[in-house]
C-alpha cells in the first residue's frame, strides 16, 4: 500500500509499470494524504483498502510519506497548534504516524520515503531539516527508509549546490527547455521514473525481509 501525496499519485503509475505484476496487491491510499493531520486523521479510511467485509486486511507493506504539505508551501498544512512551528508540530505528528503503522496491526511492516525537494521560498532547507529529524526517527524504531530527495537533487544540481534554479524534470519541462524549479514540486516520468529507481529495490528488499520472518 503507498500513502502519500501528489508526488506519490505521480510516481505510482511508473511503479505499477516496473513491478509488472511482482507484487500481488499494488494500491495507493484512496486520496491526496495531503498534511500529517489529515494522515493521521484518516489512518483507518486510508488502511482499508484491503478490507475483507468488516475484518481489516493486513498489508505486508505500507509505504509512506508526508512532509511536502507540512511545510507552509505549497499549501499551508491545517490544525498547526498556536506557538508550535511546523517542524515540531510534523515530528509530534509523524511519531503518531509511525506508531499506527507499527502497532495498528494494518501492516506487518512500514517503509519511510523521505521527501522530495522544492525550490519555492527556501523549503528545501525545511525539507532537509524534516528528512534528517524523520530519519532519526525511523531508524530509533526499526523502520527502513528510501532516500527520495538525493535522486532528484543530484539530478538537477549535479554539484550538489542547493537551490537550483531550472530542472529538466520539474513538470511542464520540454526538451532543451526546462522550468523554474520554483514553480513545482512535481515531476516528469522521467523524474518520476529516478524515485522509482530506489522505492523497486527497497520494496522489494522490504517484502523479502518480511518473507524470511517465522
Amino acid at each position: 500500500l503507498i500513502v502519500g501525496d501528489s508526488i506519490s499519485h505521480g510516481y505510482f503509475p511508473v511503479l505499477r509499470a516496473r513491478l509488472n505484476g511482482s507484487v500481488a496487491t499494488l494500491q495507493h491510499a484512496p486520496s491526496n494524504t495531503g498534511a500529517l493531520p489529515a494522515g493521521v486523521a484518516c489512518w483507518n479510511i486510508s488502511t482499508a483498502l484491503g478490507a475483507s467485509g468488516n475484518l481489516p486486511k493486513p498489508w505486508d507493506l505500507v509505504v509512506f510519506n508526508f512532509g511536502l504539505h507540512d511545510t507552509y508551501e505549497p499549501t499551508p498544512p491545517p490544525l498547526i497548534e498556536t506557538g508550535r512551528t511546523e517542524e515540531s508540530n510534523y515530528m509530534e505528528l509523524l511519531t503518531r504516524y509511525t506508531d499506527l503503522v507499527l502497532h495498528s496491526g494494518r501492516a506487518k511492516r512500514g517503509l519511510w520515503a523521505s521527501t522530495t525537494p522544492f525550490m519555492a521560498a527556501g523549503v528545501w532547507k525545511t525539507i532537509e531539516s524534516m528528512n534528517k529529524n524523520a530519519s532519526n526517527l525511523m531508524r530509533s524504531v526499526g523502520v527502513p527508509e528510501v532516500d527520495l530527495f538525493e535522486p532528484i537533487a543530484q539530478h538537477c544540481a549535479p554539484s550538489g549546490a542547493l537551490p537550483y534554479e531550472y530542472c529538466d524534470i520539474c513538470a511542464g519541462s520540454t526538451p532543451g527547455h526546462p522550468v523554474a524549479a520554483n514553480s513545482t514540486p512535481h515531476y516528469t516520468d522521467a523524474g518520476y521514473g529516478l524515485l522509482v529507481d530506489v522505492l523497486v529495490p527497497a520494496i522489494e528488499a522490504a517484502l523479502e525481509y518480511i518473507a524470511r520472518k517465522p
